[in-house]
């Protein structure tokens, strides 16, 4: 084992503070439950030294969050980067490692999206979803992200549903006439639990008004009817 490796090891386990299983994130592997922030100054500091190939995969979270963040941040191209999370799906078992590596995809767009929603691992598919979050401003992309959206038909998903439902939120932040006609025009092609969440979210966001935000509550009694 290189001494970079040895040093990395050291450092994580300085960190420590126990291991046991995170509730929070749901991983089913043991957690050293270290602050974020202090997984994030891990990856600074070995982000261009440590030696991926040296890493025991599988054993705690931190180090697969590691492994999947530096391997992310070191590939150059989207395409090369997909692969990577394709071939490497079996070390991702949850949603906080999708959320916090997202932004390191080198294109975020629909046609990446399509992508990922056509595999059939769940967290893969999240992708999707959350990559299209800061791209949800803008709003000629609005009816092309609820067209995705509107494809989504696993309900049994769900880190799934939520990343679909966060995305539709921050559609109603952003472009909230369009996002709600389309709804109105065409819910019962929706999965209706991932409409649910978006609502949701919605109506706990200070970014829509209130005067929307009654309008999505009344909107969430014509789909609650919806079988």
């Amino acid at each position: 084992m290189e001494e970079t490796t040895i040093n990395f090891y050291s450092d994580i386990k300085s960190y420590s503070r126990g291991e046991k299983l995170n509730n929070i994130i749901n991983s089913k592997l043991p957690s050293l439950m270290l602050y974020t922030k202090e997984t994030m100054s891990l990856i600074k500091k070995y982000k261009d030294l440590l030696n991926l190939n040296e890493l025991k995969l599988n054993e705690y979270y931190e180090v697969n969050f590691i492994y999947i963040y530096i391997s992310l941040y070191r590939i150059n191209t989207i395409d090369e980067q997909i692969t990577f999370l394709k071939n490497n799906i079996d070390y991702i078992d949850n949603w906080a490692i999708v959320d916090a590596t997202y932004d390191l995809l080198k294109e975020k767009s629909i046609r990446v999206s399509n992508i990922f929603f056509n595999f059939n691992e769940e967290f893969l598919i999240r992708y999707a979803y959350v990559s299209l979050l800061k791209e949800a401003k803008n709003k000629e992309l609005t009816i092309s992200m609820l067209k995705l959206i509107e494809k989504e038909t696993k309900d049994n998903l769900y880190y799934v549903k939520m990343g679909a439902g966060w995305l539709l939120s921050y559609l109603f932040i952003y472009n909230f006439d369009e996002t709600y006609n389309y709804l109105k025009e065409n819910y019962t092609s929706f999965n209706v639990p991932i409409i649910k969440v978006g609502i949701q979210k919605s109506i706990d966001s200070y970014r829509v008004s209130n005067e929307n935000k009654e309008l999505l509550k009344e909107f969430r009694k014509i789909i609650n009817a919806v079988k």
